[in-house]
């Protein structure tokens, strides 16, 4: 278990050196975000995640080749006028 004795040995600053109190609710916080990545919820948050970020370079990668199309379409339209 990580108790904060590596960083006060890698620590060159006074500034960079924490109490006990915050090095052990960062060790909490550790435990707690790993708890929650184990769980179902957190896998199932994950692979939404995962699935929105590709439907959204999905649909970015569309909308600009269409863009693309309704300019070219709109120009040609404002020419004929």
């Amino acid at each position: 278990m990580y108790d904060g004795r590596e960083m006060r040995k890698y620590s060159d600053t006074p500034a960079l050196e924490k109490g006990p109190s915050t090095q052990q609710g960062e060790v909490k916080t550790l435990t707690r975000i790993k708890r929650w990545l184990r769980s179902e919820q957190g896998s199932s948050l994950i692979e939404l995640t995962l699935i929105l970020s590709l439907v959204v370079i999905v649909a970015v990668a569309i909308l600009g080749t269409i863009g693309t199309h309704i300019v070219a379409a709109l120009t040609a339209v404002s020419n004929a006028l």
